[in-house]
Protein backbone atom coordinates (compact mmCIF):
# COMPACT_ATOMS: atom_id res chain seq x y z
CA UNK A 1 0.00 0.00 0.00
CA UNK A 2 1.38 3.41 -1.02
CA UNK A 3 2.16 5.67 1.76
CA UNK A 4 0.00 8.39 2.91
CA UNK A 5 1.64 10.26 6.25
CA UNK A 6 3.04 13.85 5.53
CA UNK A 7 5.49 14.21 7.77
CA UNK A 8 5.71 17.79 9.22
CA UNK A 9 8.92 18.84 10.75
CA UNK A 10 8.18 22.32 13.20
CA UNK A 11 11.31 24.58 13.61
CA UNK A 12 9.71 27.79 14.57
CA UNK A 13 9.83 31.13 12.93
CA UNK A 14 7.57 33.92 12.23
CA UNK A 15 4.72 31.20 11.30
CA UNK A 16 4.70 30.15 14.75
CA UNK A 17 4.92 33.71 16.20
CA UNK A 18 2.26 36.03 17.37
CA UNK A 19 1.92 39.33 18.55
CA UNK A 20 1.85 38.71 22.57
CA UNK A 21 5.52 36.00 22.14
CA UNK A 22 6.79 38.40 19.49
CA UNK A 23 9.78 38.11 18.60
CA UNK A 24 9.74 34.31 19.82
CA UNK A 25 7.50 31.64 18.40
CA UNK A 26 4.99 30.10 20.62
CA UNK A 27 3.00 27.33 18.14
CA UNK A 28 3.72 24.04 17.77
CA UNK A 29 2.99 21.58 14.71
CA UNK A 30 -0.81 20.82 16.28
CA UNK A 31 -1.48 24.55 16.71
CA UNK A 32 0.03 25.40 13.44
CA UNK A 33 -2.20 22.71 11.87
CA UNK A 34 -5.40 24.08 13.14
CA UNK A 35 -4.93 27.55 12.87
CA UNK A 36 -4.37 26.40 8.89
CA UNK A 37 -7.49 24.72 8.96
CA UNK A 38 -5.58 21.41 8.04
CA UNK A 39 -6.55 18.24 9.13
CA UNK A 40 -3.91 16.24 11.98
CA UNK A 41 -4.67 12.95 10.38
CA UNK A 42 -2.35 10.69 8.54
CA UNK A 43 0.50 13.68 9.54
CA UNK A 44 3.54 12.73 11.62
CA UNK A 45 4.37 16.04 13.46
CA UNK A 46 8.05 16.32 14.91
CA UNK A 47 8.81 19.58 16.92
CA UNK A 48 12.16 20.21 16.38
CA UNK A 49 12.90 23.58 17.59
CA UNK A 50 10.82 26.64 18.37
CA UNK A 51 13.55 29.24 17.24
CA UNK A 52 13.48 32.55 15.18
CA UNK A 53 15.10 31.26 11.80
CA UNK A 54 17.86 33.40 12.99
CA UNK A 55 18.85 31.88 15.85
CA UNK A 56 19.67 28.72 13.85
CA UNK A 57 22.94 27.28 15.06
CA UNK A 58 24.94 24.04 13.18
CA UNK A 59 23.95 21.82 15.43
CA UNK A 60 20.08 22.43 14.96
CA UNK A 61 21.08 22.35 11.05
CA UNK A 62 22.23 19.10 11.48
CA UNK A 63 19.27 17.99 13.56
CA UNK A 64 16.99 19.32 10.92
CA UNK A 65 18.97 16.91 8.29
CA UNK A 66 19.05 14.41 10.23
CA UNK A 67 15.12 14.60 10.85
CA UNK A 68 14.35 15.25 7.04
CA UNK A 69 16.62 11.83 6.97
CA UNK A 70 14.80 9.70 9.74
CA UNK A 71 11.45 11.15 7.54
CA UNK A 72 12.26 10.00 3.83
CA UNK A 73 13.71 6.40 5.03
CA UNK A 74 10.04 6.37 6.36
CA UNK A 75 7.96 4.20 4.47
CA UNK A 76 4.91 5.60 5.84
CA UNK A 77 5.82 8.74 4.69
CA UNK A 78 4.93 10.24 1.46
CA UNK A 79 6.13 13.71 1.87
CA UNK A 80 7.84 16.02 4.49
CA UNK A 81 6.85 19.83 5.23
CA UNK A 82 9.13 21.87 7.10
CA UNK A 83 7.89 25.52 8.57
CA UNK A 84 10.85 27.67 9.55
CA UNK A 85 11.59 31.57 9.65
CA UNK A 86 12.09 33.38 6.79
CA UNK A 87 15.61 34.64 7.90
CA UNK A 88 17.26 31.48 6.91
CA UNK A 89 14.66 29.70 5.06
CA UNK A 90 16.17 29.83 1.39
CA UNK A 91 19.58 28.93 2.84
CA UNK A 92 17.91 26.35 4.92
CA UNK A 93 16.08 24.68 1.51
CA UNK A 94 19.44 24.58 -0.23
CA UNK A 95 21.20 22.89 2.55
CA UNK A 96 18.99 20.35 2.42
CA UNK A 97 19.21 19.91 -1.66
CA UNK A 98 23.07 19.31 -1.00
CA UNK A 99 22.13 16.74 1.99
CA UNK A 100 18.90 14.48 1.50
CA UNK A 101 18.27 12.70 -1.08
CA UNK A 102 15.67 13.40 -3.45
CA UNK A 103 13.38 10.35 -3.37
CA UNK A 104 9.96 12.36 -1.66
CA UNK A 105 8.55 15.97 -2.01
CA UNK A 106 10.38 18.16 0.77
CA UNK A 107 8.37 21.56 0.96
CA UNK A 108 10.15 24.13 3.50
CA UNK A 109 7.51 26.91 3.98
CA UNK A 110 6.84 29.75 6.09
CA UNK A 111 5.39 33.55 6.99
CA UNK A 112 6.44 37.12 6.94
CA UNK A 113 3.51 38.22 8.94
CA UNK A 114 2.11 36.96 12.73
CA UNK A 115 -0.28 34.83 12.98
CA UNK A 116 -2.77 36.73 14.52
CA UNK A 117 -2.50 39.55 11.93
CA UNK A 118 -5.11 39.71 9.58
CA UNK A 119 -3.22 39.64 6.68
CA UNK A 120 -1.60 36.56 8.13
CA UNK A 121 0.33 34.45 5.36
CA UNK A 122 1.24 31.42 7.48
CA UNK A 123 -2.03 29.44 6.52
CA UNK A 124 -2.19 30.04 2.51
CA UNK A 125 1.10 28.66 2.55
CA UNK A 126 0.96 26.13 5.23
CA UNK A 127 -1.77 24.62 2.68
CA UNK A 128 0.18 25.18 -0.18
CA UNK A 129 2.90 23.11 0.82
CA UNK A 130 0.78 20.23 2.16
CA UNK A 131 -0.96 20.52 -1.54
CA UNK A 132 2.70 20.09 -2.98
CA UNK A 133 2.95 16.59 -1.34
CA UNK A 134 0.04 15.56 -3.11
CA UNK A 135 1.19 16.08 -6.62
CA UNK A 136 1.93 12.98 -8.70
CA UNK A 137 4.94 15.16 -10.86
CA UNK A 138 8.18 13.43 -10.86
CA UNK A 139 9.72 16.84 -10.87
CA UNK A 140 8.33 17.56 -7.41
CA UNK A 141 10.76 15.09 -5.92
CA UNK A 142 13.20 16.89 -3.84
CA UNK A 143 13.28 19.96 -1.66
CA UNK A 144 11.70 23.25 -3.38
CA UNK A 145 9.94 26.02 -1.18
CA UNK A 146 6.40 27.22 -1.48
CA UNK A 147 5.70 31.12 -0.64
CA UNK A 148 3.37 33.77 -1.38
CA UNK A 149 1.27 31.65 -3.80
CA UNK A 150 4.96 30.52 -6.07
CA UNK A 151 7.26 27.78 -5.70
CA UNK A 152 10.66 28.18 -5.68
CA UNK A 153 13.93 26.03 -6.54
CA UNK A 154 16.25 26.31 -3.67
CA UNK A 155 18.98 27.43 -5.80
CA UNK A 156 17.38 30.61 -7.36
CA UNK A 157 15.26 31.86 -4.25
CA UNK A 158 16.12 34.61 -1.91
CA UNK A 159 14.66 36.80 -0.33
CA UNK A 160 13.56 40.21 -1.34
CA UNK A 161 11.05 43.47 -0.13
CA UNK A 162 8.51 45.24 -2.10
CA UNK A 163 7.20 48.22 -0.30
CA UNK A 164 6.42 46.54 3.14
CA UNK A 165 6.15 43.30 2.16
CA UNK A 166 8.88 39.87 2.49
CA UNK A 167 8.25 38.22 -0.71
CA UNK A 168 10.54 35.63 -2.18
CA UNK A 169 11.78 35.50 -5.46
CA UNK A 170 14.16 33.70 -8.05
CA UNK A 171 15.80 35.67 -10.30
CA UNK A 172 16.73 35.73 -13.47
CA UNK A 173 13.74 32.82 -14.23
CA UNK A 174 11.40 33.98 -11.63
CA UNK A 175 9.14 31.70 -9.88
CA UNK A 176 9.42 27.91 -10.75
CA UNK A 177 5.45 27.81 -10.27
CA UNK A 178 2.07 28.95 -9.15
CA UNK A 179 -0.15 27.22 -6.57
CA UNK A 180 -3.82 27.95 -6.78
CA UNK A 181 -6.55 26.63 -5.10
CA UNK A 182 -4.86 23.18 -4.78
CA UNK A 183 -3.69 22.98 -8.65
CA UNK A 184 -0.02 23.70 -8.92
CA UNK A 185 1.59 25.03 -12.14
CA UNK A 186 4.76 24.59 -13.13
CA UNK A 187 6.86 27.32 -15.66
CA UNK A 188 9.60 25.45 -15.91
CA UNK A 189 11.31 21.95 -14.76
CA UNK A 190 12.88 22.66 -11.07
CA UNK A 191 16.79 23.25 -11.77
CA UNK A 192 19.26 20.70 -10.04
CA UNK A 193 22.36 20.74 -8.31
CA UNK A 194 23.96 17.68 -9.59
CA UNK A 195 25.70 16.81 -6.41
CA UNK A 196 24.98 15.39 -3.08
CA UNK A 197 26.51 14.93 0.05
CA UNK A 198 26.16 12.81 3.00
CA UNK A 199 27.79 15.30 5.47
CA UNK A 200 26.09 17.61 7.91
CA UNK A 201 28.17 20.84 8.07
CA UNK A 202 31.92 19.93 9.26
CA UNK A 203 33.86 22.63 7.81
CA UNK A 204 32.90 25.41 10.66
CA UNK A 205 35.99 27.66 9.58
CA UNK A 206 34.49 28.96 5.92
CA UNK A 207 34.10 32.73 5.68
CA UNK A 208 32.91 35.13 3.52
CA UNK A 209 34.16 38.35 2.02
CA UNK A 210 33.19 40.69 -0.29
CA UNK A 211 36.11 41.67 -2.12
CA UNK A 212 36.12 45.81 -2.73
CA UNK A 213 37.72 48.47 -5.04
CA UNK A 214 41.47 48.59 -4.83
CA UNK A 215 41.15 45.56 -2.24
CA UNK A 216 44.96 44.70 -0.95
CA UNK A 217 44.08 41.26 0.70
CA UNK A 218 44.78 42.13 4.06
CA UNK A 219 41.89 40.49 5.40
CA UNK A 220 42.25 37.35 3.64
CA UNK A 221 46.16 37.27 4.88
CA UNK A 222 44.85 37.32 8.19
CA UNK A 223 42.35 34.84 8.10
CA UNK A 224 44.66 32.17 5.57
CA UNK A 225 46.48 30.51 8.70
CA UNK A 226 42.71 29.31 10.28
CA UNK A 227 40.13 28.52 7.63
CA UNK A 228 38.88 25.86 6.03
CA UNK A 229 37.65 27.55 2.69
CA UNK A 230 35.93 30.97 1.82
CA UNK A 231 33.62 32.71 -0.84
CA UNK A 232 34.66 35.73 -2.35
CA UNK A 233 31.65 37.90 -3.77
CA UNK A 234 32.69 40.19 -6.64
CA UNK A 235 31.04 42.98 -7.54
CA UNK A 236 30.41 45.06 -10.51
CA UNK A 237 33.62 46.11 -12.08
CA UNK A 238 35.18 42.68 -11.55
CA UNK A 239 34.48 41.98 -15.35
CA UNK A 240 38.12 42.15 -15.59
CA UNK A 241 38.73 39.39 -12.50
CA UNK A 242 40.02 39.91 -9.19
CA UNK A 243 42.42 42.65 -7.94
CA UNK A 244 46.04 40.50 -8.09
CA UNK A 245 46.60 40.56 -4.33
CA UNK A 246 43.51 39.01 -3.76
CA UNK A 247 43.89 36.47 -6.59
CA UNK A 248 47.42 35.61 -5.21
CA UNK A 249 46.09 34.81 -1.86
CA UNK A 250 43.46 32.65 -3.08
CA UNK A 251 45.77 30.47 -5.15
CA UNK A 252 47.80 30.18 -1.97
CA UNK A 253 44.65 28.76 -0.43
CA UNK A 254 44.13 26.48 -3.25
CA UNK A 255 47.38 25.11 -2.98
CA UNK A 256 47.10 24.37 0.46
CA UNK A 257 44.18 21.90 -1.00
CA UNK A 258 41.55 24.62 0.71
CA UNK A 259 38.36 25.24 -1.24
CA UNK A 260 38.09 28.94 -2.73
CA UNK A 261 34.61 29.87 -4.35
CA UNK A 262 33.38 32.61 -5.86
CA UNK A 263 30.00 34.30 -6.04
CA UNK A 264 29.40 36.66 -8.92
CA UNK A 265 27.14 40.03 -8.22
CA UNK A 266 27.62 40.96 -11.90
CA UNK A 267 26.26 37.66 -13.58
CA UNK A 268 28.53 35.27 -15.91
CA UNK A 269 30.61 38.15 -17.45
CA UNK A 270 32.72 38.13 -14.06
CA UNK A 271 32.30 34.49 -13.52
CA UNK A 272 33.69 33.78 -16.96
CA UNK A 273 36.94 36.60 -16.16
CA UNK A 274 37.36 34.86 -12.63
CA UNK A 275 37.49 31.46 -14.07
CA UNK A 276 40.10 32.32 -16.85
CA UNK A 277 42.26 33.66 -14.08
CA UNK A 278 42.03 30.51 -12.06
CA UNK A 279 40.07 27.38 -12.98
CA UNK A 280 40.32 25.50 -9.43
CA UNK A 281 37.20 28.22 -7.96
CA UNK A 282 33.92 27.28 -7.58
CA UNK A 283 32.77 29.79 -9.08
CA UNK A 284 28.92 30.81 -9.54
CA UNK A 285 26.88 33.35 -11.72
CA UNK A 286 23.60 32.28 -9.34
CA UNK A 287 23.66 30.89 -6.13
CA UNK A 288 24.05 33.44 -3.43
CA UNK A 289 27.49 33.67 -1.00
CA UNK A 290 25.56 32.12 1.83
CA UNK A 291 24.61 28.75 -0.50
CA UNK A 292 28.08 28.99 -1.63
CA UNK A 293 29.14 28.58 1.85
CA UNK A 294 26.83 26.07 2.71
CA UNK A 295 27.76 23.78 0.23
CA UNK A 296 31.85 24.29 0.91
CA UNK A 297 30.42 23.63 4.51
CA UNK A 298 28.96 20.31 3.40
CA UNK A 299 31.56 19.16 1.32
CA UNK A 300 32.93 15.41 1.53
CA UNK A 301 36.08 13.92 0.77
CA UNK A 302 35.95 12.19 -1.93
CA UNK A 303 38.13 11.92 -4.49
CA UNK A 304 38.16 14.37 -7.35
CA UNK A 305 35.51 15.97 -5.18
CA UNK A 306 36.51 19.74 -6.23
CA UNK A 307 35.46 18.66 -10.01
CA UNK A 308 32.37 17.39 -9.13
CA UNK A 309 31.47 20.51 -7.58
CA UNK A 310 32.68 22.56 -10.11
CA UNK A 311 30.88 20.12 -12.82
CA UNK A 312 27.67 20.78 -10.06
CA UNK A 313 27.82 24.80 -10.50
CA UNK A 314 28.57 24.77 -14.60
CA UNK A 315 25.46 22.91 -14.76
CA UNK A 316 23.58 25.00 -12.97
CA UNK A 317 24.53 28.19 -14.48
CA UNK A 318 23.79 26.27 -18.04
CA UNK A 319 20.57 24.96 -17.05
CA UNK A 320 19.76 28.79 -16.01
CA UNK A 321 20.52 30.02 -19.73
CA UNK A 322 18.69 27.65 -21.53
CA UNK A 323 15.60 27.95 -19.92
CA UNK A 324 16.31 31.73 -20.82
CA UNK A 325 16.56 30.74 -24.54
CA UNK A 326 20.39 31.79 -24.95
Amino acid sequence: MAPEHVGLITLGGTIATTKQSAPFPCLDGRALLERAGLSREEVTIEDLRLLRGSRLDMKDLTAVIQAVRRMIADRTIAAVVITTGTATLEELAFLLVVTVPAAKPVVVTGAARLVDDDSWDGARNLCDAFTMTRQPIPDLRGVTIAFGGNLHSPLLARKAVHGSRLIIESPPLGPMGSIDKGAVELRYAPIRLRYRSDQSPIRRGVVIWTVGLADSGDLLALLRQGIDGIVLVGFPGLELGLPEPVLALARELLDREKLVAYASRCGELCSAAVLREEPRLLVSAHLTPTKLRLLIMTAHGRADFRRELQEALKQVDEDVKRLRGE
